[in-house]
């Protein structure tokens, strides 16, 4: 079970959930069954993410959402530091502003928890821009 599960993180792409799926500790926030199959009937695999998580990773993707264009930053090939450093701090401040029941769960060292996240979101929309562009030359 736990090799299909594993396999079918990484045939989806989603890598950002390894470190996460550690997370979960309650069937609470486990998902129903037909909530984890989309509307063309692949698995998703997120909700082994703890719900704090999820919150952190909704703004991480609003941030990413603003750099979703042709020759953005986030698209090279070595993103710069001061780039990314910008991304994880307006995560940070969005979410401590927003955020005030959960901030204890990022207490200790929030920006690893957001580098890491926004890692993995910057690899899938890499990985997923470069099959738009590939497909537009054919």
């Amino acid at each position: 079970m736990k090799e299909n599960i594993i396999r079918g993180m990484y045939d989806n792409g989603n890598l950002m959930i390894y470190a996460a799926a550690d997370g979960v500790k309650d069937n609470k926030n486990s998902c129903v069954c037909s909530e984890c199959v989309s509307e063309k009937g692949e698995k998703k695999y997120d909700y082994l993410m703890h719900v704090n998580l999820r919150i952190i990773l909704m703004y991480v993707n609003n941030e990413c959402d603003k750099y979703e264009y042709d020759g953005s930053p986030m698209f090279d090939e070595l993103p710069d530091k001061r780039f990314i450093d910008g991304i994880v701090e307006r995560v940070l401040k969005d979410y401590k502003n927003n955020e005030k029941d959960n901030i204890n769960f990022v207490d200790k060292n929030p920006d690893l928890l957001i580098y890491a996240l926004l890692s993995g979101v910057i690899v899938y929309r890499k990985n997923r821009h470069a099959c738009i562009s590939n497909n537009k030359l054919f």
